[in-house]
């Protein structure tokens, strides 16, 4: 499966893909947890628009994001909290920054 693909690309949206099409968590959470750990600025940001993207976030999402609150990066920490905030209301971002 991509989402196991040596390409951190490949496995945030392929990853982003299996979401949209089965709602289903067992393969976004990690490799989303994992790429939120990533040492590249870019590349957190990068899967962070991907969670606002997803649509409100199931619970299992929101220790991932409650953690890059955290993040160095400002527009990670925004966006996660963006995403936190629109999932207790139980919506999603319609227009993501």
């Amino acid at each position: 499966m991509a989402a196991m693909d040596e390409d951190v690309g490949t496995r945030i949206f392929s990853a982003f893909a299996h979401w949209r099409v089965t709602r289903q968590t067992e393969v976004v959470v990690p490799v989303f947890t994992e790429v939120l750990h990533h040492e590249s600025a870019p590349i957190r940001r990068s899967v962070s628009h991907l969670f606002a993207r997803c649509g409100p976030a199931p619970p299992e999402m929101l220790p991932v994001l409650q953690e890059a609150l955290a993040d160095r990066d400002r527009s990670v920490r925004r966006m996660a909290a963006q995403v936190i905030n629109a999932a207790e209301a139980g919506r999603s971002l319609k227009n993501p920054p």
